[in-house]
């Protein structure tokens, strides 16, 4: 029985990700990048294989198979769409180097290096095949090597050893158009802007207390408005967004005051934090269409005489 060494999320949402883990294999043959199925918490998930761990290791789970092509197909189109709804994250020296070294782009705006760069990792002529130096994912775009840890660029040099172009016109156009690389200057872009908050406008959660419930409101009202009561010391209300986004509004029942204001991303189980995004770049597509679903409800729950004190534009 060997040990296989692997990681969930070498290219996810969480910056760096550097954690391994350990599974039980007796399947021959693995190679660095290939995409595996792992017994994760009594469920089936898929994993990065990262090589065989030559010492001595206790595993506890095992290796169920290697992924099949369609189950490596479905694996890589979770990976595009995460990618398309969380831009690689680009530090200010990453930057700098993508916009000295490559022709045409010393004056393109950090925000827009982001989308193109993460268009190019999506275009790449290796995207699925899982090239992997160092545990760090490697990207070939023409003559541009994009280096990626989590959801980081941690390079971006030039590599003319590969030129190969394998993506078709109506790709690039899908890829584009989802990331919206052209809509950079758009006269409607300001009201995408996010006024950041003041610390005096945060609560101890991170969401604005700026907003509340009406004095009219009761347990009653909320509950005929469409709060729910499952769990008994809280009202609770969700509506879907776009896709598996949805907004989240809880209240203390007792107290009638609200304890979060969440807008979550289903799939990943976590926040989709479209301000921040929007506060990088206001012409980002997916967080515009957040950004409007939220202001809709929003709106619609101040209309209504829920809640008060909501602005278009200010952190929510």
């Amino acid at each position: 029985m060997k040990i296989a060494k692997v990681n969930f999320n070498l290219i996810s949402n969480h910056r760096k990700n550097k954690k391994k883990y350990f599974f039980n294999t007796d399947i021959d043959g693995l190679e660095k990048g290939d995409i595996i199925v792992v017994d994760s918490q009594g469920k089936e998930q898929y994993a990065n294989f990262l090589g065989y761990y030559d010492g001595q290791k206790e595993a506890t789970k095992s290796v169920i198979r290697k992924a099949s092509i369609e189950e490596t197909n479905e694996y890589w189109t979770m990976v595009e769409n995460n990618l398309l709804k969380y831009p690689l994250y680009l530090s200010d020296d990453i930057y700098n180097q993508y916009r000295f070294k490559f022709k045409n782009n010393f004056s393109t705006s950090k925000e827009e290096a982001i989308l193109k760069l993460t268009r190019n990792v999506l275009l790449s002529n290796n995207f699925t095949k899982g090239k992997i130096i160092k545990n760090n994912h490697i990207f070939n775009y023409g003559t541009q090597e994009i280096t990626v840890k989590g959801n980081e660029i941690i390079s971006v040099r030039t590599d003319k050893s590969n030129t190969e172009f394998n993506m078709s016109d109506e790709r690039r156009k899908y890829i584009e158009s989802k990331l919206n690389i052209f809509s950079f200057g758009e006269s409607n872009s300001e009201q995408y802007r996010i006024q950041p908050p003041t610390k005096e406008e945060l609560t101890s959660k991170g969401f604005t207390n700026r907003i509340n419930l009406t004095s009219k409101q009761t347990v009653e009202s909320l509950n005929e408005y469409g709060f729910s009561n499952h769990h008994e010391p809280t009202l609770y209300f969700c509506k879907m967004l776009i896709d598996e986004i949805s907004f989240n509004i809880s209240i203390e029942k007792k107290s009638l005051e609200i304890k979060n204001i969440d807008v979550l991303d289903e799939d990943f189980l976590q926040p989709y934090d479209y301000q921040r995004i929007l506060m990088n770049d206001t012409n980002h597509k997916y967080a515009r269409m957040v950004f409007d679903k939220v202001d809709d409800i929003l709106n619609k729950l101040q209309n209504d005489g829920v809640i008060e004190g909501y602005i278009k534009g200010m952190y929510v």
